[in-house]
């Protein structure tokens, strides 16, 4: 318990500092983000302080609404073993009220995290943690659409 409180406050600490916060939306096990929503140039993966990779971290982005959307998985072999998953994702120049989030006891993924981002770039960022070892990834001003 000691350790998931760390990683709730450190994920709490990265995403403040980053213009992010994280609460609770459950995924959708139908798709990630929904009809409309395509995977961006690539996936970004979630390390820990060592380097090594815990998970990854996908963005989405629909042209129509001018949305993009945040998940977060673990690595395939700690689906469901995960201690917990956070994502959080918002405009490069949101204030916390504008933030979209997820997150928050999650085992298989966090996510579906939106915010509207046309014409604008976005910061995004996901944690894992699979025992007391912590794995994050923070981008900022990414798909500056």
């Amino acid at each position: 318990m000691k350790v998931r409180t760390a990683f709730l406050a450190s994920v709490a600490a990265l995403a403040t500092a980053a213009g992010l916060v994280t609460a609770a939306a459950p995924a959708n096990a139908a798709g990630p983000c929904g009809a409309g929503y395509r995977l961006l140039d690539r996936v970004r993966p979630v390390t820990s302080a060592g380097g090594a990779t815990g998970g990854y971290l996908y963005v989405y982005w629909n042209g129509s609404t001018g949305k993009s959307c945040a998940v977060v998985r673990p690595i395939d072999a700690w689906a469901g073993k995960v201690v917990d998953i956070a994502v959080a994702i918002s405009t490069s120049t949101a204030s916390d009220s504008d933030v979209s989030e997820s997150g928050k006891g999650y085992r298989y993924y966090a996510g579906r995290a939106y915010v509207s981002a046309r014409n604008t770039c976005i910061n995004v960022y996901g944690g894992v943690l699979y025992g007391d070892v912590v794995y994050t990834g923070s981008y900022r001003n990414i798909h500056c659409d």
